[in-house]
Parts: C-alpha cells; sequence; structure tokens
C-alpha cells in the first residue's frame, strides 16, 4: 500500500483557526480571584467549550481550546502524559472523540504548516476505549491529514485504522502474528554466551495458544515452536548448543505493512516440520 506521509489536503478546513483555539491568556485579577477561590473550596472549573465538528454512529468529535478545563480533564481522562508544548501550540489542532455521556475516547492532535502542509501527530486512546475502528476512520478522514511517522502505527495499533494515499483514513481488521522466541548457549566462553533470535510465524486456524483446553493450548504452542525452528534453522554453529525454545509463544499484533509478505493466508503452510518436540 502507498503512503504519502508529509502532507495533507485539510478539504474540510478543520485544521486551523489556530488563534481561535488558542490558550485564553487570563488577567492578575482573574488569576488572583480563582486561586482564592481555590483555597475557600469553592472554585468550579468552567464546563464544555469546546466546539462539535461531527458526529458518527453515537460519538461525537469536538475541537478543544488550548488550556480549557475541559482539555485539561479529557487529555488526563485518554493519556495523563499527553500535552501539547508551547512552540507548537500556535500550529496545532486537537480533537476529542466522546461517547453519548461526553467521556472522552480518544484524542487526535493535528498541525498545519505552511512548509510542511497538514498532519496528524499524535493519537491517543482511553484505558477501556469503545470507540471503533470504523467510527475512529470517518472523524479521521474529516480531519483530512496523513499520520507523521511513528504515529501511523499507533492507529493501527489503537484504533485498527490506517491511512492509505489513495482511500485515506481507513479501518482495517487486525492483524497478528505469533511471536516464537529461541537461545542458544556457547559453552566454549566463560561465562558462557547466550545468543537469542525471534521468529514470526502466521497465525494457523485450530491452533489457539489461548485455548481453555490446556491439552490444545500446549498442541498449538508445539506447532508453532515447530514452524519457528524450522524457520530459524537447524544448522550447529561451532561451539554452540542447538536451537531451542526459550519462552512461551506470543501472539503479537501487526501494526505497519513491513510485514505483509511474512503474515500470508492464516491457514496451515502444509506438514508439520519434522523436529524434535519442545
Amino acid at each position: 500500500m502507498g503512503r504519502n506521509l508529509t502532507a495533507g489536503t485539510n478539504r474540510h478546513g478543520l485544521v486551523g483557526e489556530f488563534d481561535a483555539f488558542a490558550p485564553r491568556r487570563p488577567g492578575f485579577d482573574e488569576i488572583v480571584s480563582q486561586a482564592r477561590a481555590r483555597r475557600a473550596g469553592t472554585f468550579v472549573e468552567e464546563g464544555r467549550v469546546s466546539r462539535e465538528v461531527a458526529r458518527a454512529g453515537g460519538y461525537a468529535m469536538v475541537r478543544y481550546r488550548l488550556g480549557t478545563d475541559e482539555f485539561r480533564r479529557d487529555s488526563e481522562r485518554v493519556d495523563p502524559d499527553f500535552f501539547v508544548s508551547t512552540d507548537l501550540a500556535p500550529h496545532t489542532a486537537v480533537f476529542g472523540v466522546l461517547d453519548g455521556d461526553g467521556r472522552a475516547q480518544a484524542i487526535v492532535q493535528a498541525y498545519g504548516l505552511s512548509r510542511h502542509g497538514y498532519g496528524v501527530s499524535g493519537l491517543y486512546g482511553a484505558p477501556g476505549r469503545s470507540v471503533g475502528a470504523d467510527v475512529m476512520a470517518r472523524f479521521l478522514a474529516l480531519v483530512d491529514a496523513p499520520p507523521t511517522p511513528g504515529t501511523d502505527h499507533r492507529a493501527s495499533d489503537l484504533f485498527d485504522v490506517r491511512f492509505d494515499a489513495d482511500s485515506g483514513w481507513v479501518a482495517q481488521a487486525p492483524r497478528h502474528l505469533v511471536r516464537v522466541t529461541f537461545e542458544r548457549v556457547c559453552f566454549d566462553t566463560r561465562p558462557a554466551l547466550r545468543e537469542t533470535t525471534d521468529v514470526l510465524v502466521p497465525l494457523q486456524p485450530g491452533y489457539d495458544l489461548a485455548d481453555p483446553d490446556p491439552e490444545a493450548a500446549d498442541a498449538a504452542a508445539h506447532r508453532y515452536k515447530s514452524f519457528g525452528l524450522a524457520l530459524v534453522g537447524k544448522g550447529v554453529r561451532p561451539g554452540f548448543s542447538s536451537w531451542w525454545a526459550k519462552d512461551a509463544p506470543v501472539v503479537v499484533k501487526v501494526v505497519g505493512d513491513g510485514l505483509d509478505a511474512e503474515i500470508g493466508p492464516e491457514e496451515a503452510p502444509g506438514e508439520e516440520p519434522a523436529g524434535p518436540r519442545f
């Protein structure tokens, strides 16, 4: 799939009007008044002052005014580490995805720079979020800006959406592989040298590592280890032991397209390779 990660079009105009959403600078008297109210326990935070820009599937997308109580509350709920730096604020638009009860489920950070065009520079998801891939894809399509490098992986990991140069933001089915870790030891050194490597094995129907039947789960682990051993190779390096499976196989999520050739069809690739049982 082709990707353009350098420029967007902002056809809907959502990434702009930066001055209108910039942090408001309170005057000295207002700062003193708020401080006194906080000490007295009578301070009341302002309500929602964001602007709703879209609705889809029972969710709303709003654009925050930076520096407001609403922005702080929602960003802390979604990801306490999220912040907008002072130097980026004049060129940054931050959107929230709210459920039907007004709880923030996701945050989208985008920028608009004359030299670099438009881009989605941050995606954040609340713990236990309920928003689905189809809704996130629709909202991101309205933002209409491509992800910066690294943000594309977060989009796939958190929300199962991706950006395609031809189609824009689209939902995608989650993709997984099985990681099997192997180790071999060189006993000709002191201390002994341990060499470790990971191999990726395609998921295969009927072999579920999380099967509630212990025997079925063990059979799945054995199958993935056997195929992994075939991939890592059985050759013996002088001075080293043979490879053996170091840990239990683990399902990992694929968040980029560099492994497309390794994912392949999720079906058994033929007879199980001959090899020792682990």
